[in-house]
């Protein structure tokens, strides 16, 4: 069920179009850049340069990278109190330059995206994802227009009131695996929301690895002390969001074969032994006029009757131990219940061989050689 969890994981929709994009860290020195104007003409002269070259579909900036941890911030809404426990609900943050998100491929549902409207003087807006309307507005007619800002549970005025433009897509922002990957997420225009640091991103049409000439000399060309680090595709920065838990399923893989081998073995012995001390027995039966058949079917159906009083005991204990592990990982996926299947059939077959082939071997003996086998 492990191996499952981890399958899912890393084969999980974060939201968005993940192939063929670079990504990178970008720092802004404070001394050369010391106010979010030069640091936001910075970043727009960057991005312009790098949309002007060849081989390049779209660059664009997010803080943080999508699909990994962000902010995790109370969200106060205009009209709405705070909630029975007296807290305001809470959202991912992010920021994003104009473009981002559709370059992205997070899905437009109502509303607009960020455009050359949104600047530093213009009104303050924001996007939400589809599941902050589940979460916080689930009864609204329509929250395109409505206002909210972030907020703390001491001091919710120090920031300033957004209102709500658009409405996109669900997108996963963290560890597809637990249960914050169901957070929804605000987006706030980046030229709103400047920081010194933040994630550059270019959507080209080859291997991603092959932009960072390209990259590192539109750097150098605006400022050669500002280099980019943490340099990777985007695919192989999601991946590191599954790297736990593909060492984990890998032990737990490891345990699972030792045990069913263990438990194989440990079965098979045990069966054949009790097979073959019966051989005194099962020559007196072929004495008496048993048919050889009959001997084999008696054996089988023993066999079998104990292994069904085994599935019976052990089957909900399995799945009810199973899903106090892994039932906050693992989606309802059929393989799931499946596996519940397997494992008893496999069980089976170890069974039946380890009852087959002594009764096979007790009747291949004569009556009288049955009568006196140690």
């Amino acid at each position: 069920m492990i191996a499952v969890a981890t399958y899912q994981a890393r084969h999980s929709d974060y939201g968005f179009v993940t192939g063929n994009t670079l990504t990178a860290q970008i720092g802004l020195p404070e001394a050369s850049y010391p106010t979010p104007e030069s640091q936001t003409l910075f970043f727009e002269s960057l991005l312009d340069n790098l949309n002007r070259q060849p081989g390049i579909e779209a660059a664009f900036m997010s803080n943080p990278l999508p699909g990994k941890s962000a902010y995790y911030r109370p969200i106060e809404v205009e009209g709405f109190e705070k909630n029975a426990d007296n807290h305001y609900p809470s959202s991912n943050s992010a920021e994003m330059s104009t473009g981002a998100l559709e370059a992205l491929g997070i899905g437009l549902l109502d509303g607009r995206y960020f455009d050359a409207r949104d600047t530093a003087d213009s009104m303050p807006v924001a996007i939400v994802t589809r599941s902050f309307i589940d979460r916080v507005l689930p009864e609204a007619d329509r929250v395109i227009g409505r206002r909210i800002r972030f907020a703390a549970d001491d001091n919710a005025e120090q920031y300033p009131w957004m209102t709500i433009v658009g409405v996109v897509n669900h997108v996963i922002q963290g560890q597809p695996y637990l249960p914050g990957k169901l957070n929804p997420t605000i987006y706030t225009p980046m030229a709103q929301n400047q920081w010194r640091f933040t994630s550059l991103m270019i959507r080209g049409n080859s291997d991603p690895m092959a932009m960072v000439p390209v990259m590192n000399a539109s750097l150098s060309a605006l400022d050669k002390n500002v280099p980019a680090y943490y340099i990777q595709s985007l695919e192989d920065s999601l991946e590191r969001n599954t790297a736990g838990m593909d060492f984990i399923s890998g032990v737990f893989n490891l345990f699972a074969v030792v045990a069913l081998a263990l438990a194989s073995t440990g079965i098979y012995a045990v069966i054949a032994n009790a097979v073959q001390r019966r051989t005194h027995e099962l020559g007196l039966r072929r004495a008496l006029g048993a048919t050889d058949t009959q001997v084999v079917t008696m054996l089988m159906r023993q066999g079998w009757w104990q292994l069904l009083i085994g599935v019976v005991i052990g089957l909900p204990i399995a799945y009810m131990m199973g899903n106090m592990v892994i039932s906050f990982l693992v989606e309802n996926d059929p393989i799931v219940y499946a596996m519940l299947v397997v494992m008893p059939v496999l069980i089976g077959v170890v069974v039946t061989l380890a009852t087959r082939i002594p009764a096979q071997r007790a009747v291949i003996l004569e009556p009288s050689a049955a009568l006196h086998y140690e």
